[in-house]
């Protein structure tokens, strides 16, 4: 996962989050960062879910800032989503508390080929 600042075409600040898949696929997720609502949205859906240390408060919304702290985030394990039109359209992102989930699922696809 890799977290960029940048400008959108409107010139608003905005951030790019890369999100890299095991067979090197890309997909890439946007975050207008110009109004309170949108900063807002962004620390309830981003920020909340992917932060490693919880018990250290994250409240910085400015692109720049994020970027540099982008070490506190964790990527998700499995990214759900679904092409809508052109483009793909993230419906959920699965994180792994326990770091059980990938040998499960490794288990059950070995089994399943195996047979």
């Amino acid at each position: 996962m890799e977290v960029e600042a940048g400008k959108s075409q409107k010139g608003t600040p905005q951030l790019c989050v890369t999100y890299y898949g095991d067979d090197d696929q890309q997909l890439r997720e946007y975050w207008p960062m110009s109004t309170k609502r949108q900063k807002t949205s962004f620390l309830e859906k981003f920020v909340r879910p992917h932060l490693i240390d919880r018990h250290r408060p994250f409240e910085d919304t400015a692109p720049t800032k994020v970027e540099k702290h982008q070490h506190r985030f964790r990527a998700p394990d499995f990214i759900i989503a679904r092409k809508s039109g052109r483009f793909w359209s993230i419906r959920d992102k699965v994180f792994d508390e326990q770091g059980t989930l990938k040998g499960w699922l490794a288990t059950q696809f070995a089994e399943k080929s195996g047979n």
